[in-house]
């Protein structure tokens, strides 16, 4: 469980590993996670439930070498689909996309 957060913004994320190895936390998972964000006294909310993917390769600065989520999510904007995936694959750079519909 990783918990974040400033006067801003909260973000809070439950992963269930399905890795043999309990201390790694590469592979397929399940995700559920609750997002704030106020900004402009505009109150932002979404809950997310998922299936997410680690590749057990890390890069040099020991990031995960790629990354994908696909979750579903409802909040105070709408509910719908959330797709990212993300890679370290250029050492340095951290490339990330992500959709929501």
């Amino acid at each position: 469980m990783t918990n974040q957060g400033n006067e801003i913004q909260t973000n809070s994320e439950l992963r269930y590993n399905f890795s043999n190895d309990p201390y790694l936390d590469t592979g397929h998972s399940v995700i559920f996670s609750y997002n704030t964000r106020n900004i402009n006294k505009s109150d932002d909310e979404i809950a997310t439930v998922g299936w997410g993917y680690r590749s057990p390769e890390r890069a040099s600065d020991g990031t995960y070498l790629w990354e994908t989520s696909l979750e579903y999510g409802l909040g105070s904007q709408g509910d719908g689909a959330i797709l990212t995936l993300q890679t370290a694959a250029l050492p340095g750079l951290l490339l990330k996309g992500r959709y929501e519909g």
